[in-house]
């Protein structure tokens, strides 16, 4: 039973690595500790910040990116709804609202 619990470590290990292997990991909470790195979500409403990275695949960073939303940009937040709703936020002196999720995969270096 041990050798059997062991394998399967193994064997999941191996798979975790292969799947991220050449990716970037952004560690889960609010703050990537070594780049300064904060989720849209978890900041203040008016603070400012530059987008450093978008977590996601090609469509997010399509969908972001046709709304001005681009690593090297400056945003600032807005209001954010009560439990996961909406955020608003300046682009290019533009006020657009996304949803949570979206936002949530927006990472900023606070100014």
């Amino acid at each position: 039973m041990e050798g059997t619990k062991r394998l399967l470590i193994a064997i999941m290990k191996n798979i975790i690595r292969r799947l991220l292997k050449g990716k970037e990991i952004i560690p889960a909470g609010n703050k990537d500790a070594s780049a300064g790195l904060f989720a849209l979500t978890s900041v203040k409403t008016g603070e400012k910040g530059v987008v450093r990275h978008i977590e996601g695949g090609h469509g997010v960073t399509q969908r972001l990116s046709s709304l001005g939303i681009r690593v090297g940009k400056e945003i600032t937040k807005g209001n954010s709804m009560f439990y996961k709703g909406p955020v608003v936020l300046t682009v290019d002196r533009r006020q657009l609202a996304i949803g949570f999720g979206m936002a949530s995969k927006i990472k900023i270096e606070k100014r």
